[in-house]
């Protein structure tokens, strides 16, 4: 709840104004409902569900929007003034596009130093870059995506790390063009909630990436994405000199 209204503050402040933010409850007990409904901005839409985790608000939220693009905010993250008008340019000028991202600024836990900046840099149908984990296309929940008809677009819920993963993975297989913008799109705050903080989390959300992939997808591709994600789970658990888990949490 601490960062709540700054981020709803970066919605409303947005130079496109042709939005709506459905900002959903999940089961939280402090005073989140409070500070939600303190905006009288009619476009702010609320709802609420109990317990169940990020997926499953996402999913709430995909269920109730009404726009024809969608892009997801966490209650601690801001979207710089030009976030959306510079991502719906894009999608005017080529309306081919189904996927667009843009730079990603990491920040202290204070909005007030830049940690890193990501730059995306993939072009054309991002499935197998994702697959890959090259880091080109995915930063974590970054994308505009174009809605498009006959697709399911669903969160699978009960994991605590990537969800925006297998999400993308799921929508992107299903076709479409990822492209980006060069302008700030997210500022992402940086802080002990983050994927270092839980790395058992951070190691079966990338074996439940692997099943999906091992039931959908022959060939090589499953056994590219076991060997870049075994690197990462090797690399996170020895930096927190974890040696036994460094390889006893590999995928096999």
């Amino acid at each position: 709840m601490r960062f709540l209204s700054q981020s709803i503050e970066s919605v409303l402040n947005q130079d496109y104004q042709n939005w709506e933010l459905i900002a959903v409850n999940d089961g939280s007990t402090d005073r989140s409902v409070d500070v939600i409904k303190s905006f009288k901005d009619t476009r702010v839409r609320y709802f609420e569900k109990r317990n169940g985790g990020v997926s499953s608000g996402r999913n709430l939220g995909l269920i109730h929007m009404k726009g024809d693009f969608f892009c997801f905010l966490d209650a601690d993250d801001i979207l710089p003034p030009t976030s959306l008008s510079s991502r719906i340019k894009e999608f005017d000028r080529n309306p081919t596009n189904t996927f667009v991202d843009g730079v990603v600024v990491k920040m202290d836990d204070e909005m007030k130093e830049t940690v890193e900046i990501w730059n995306p840099s993939f072009q054309g149908n991002p499935f197998e870059d994702l697959v890959k984990l090259t880091g080109r296309s995915f930063f974590g929940p970054s994308w505009m995506i174009k809605k498009k008809e006959g697709i399911n677009y669903h969160f699978q819920e009960g994991l605590t790390h990537c969800e925006d993963l297998l999400f993308y993975l799921k929508v992107s297989r299903a076709g479409g063009t990822y492209t980006f913008v060069n302008e700030e799109i997210l500022h992402y705050r940086v802080h002990g909630s983050s994927a270092m903080s839980n790395l058992d989390g951070l190691a079966n959300g990338y074996h439940m990436v692997f099943d999906w992939l091992q039931k959908h997808e022959n060939g090589a591709l499953p056994e590219s994405y076991k060997k870049r994600a075994n690197q990462i789970i090797t690399r996170s658990y020895l930096r927190t000199f974890n040696l036994l888990k460094a390889f006893t949490k590999r995928i096999r």
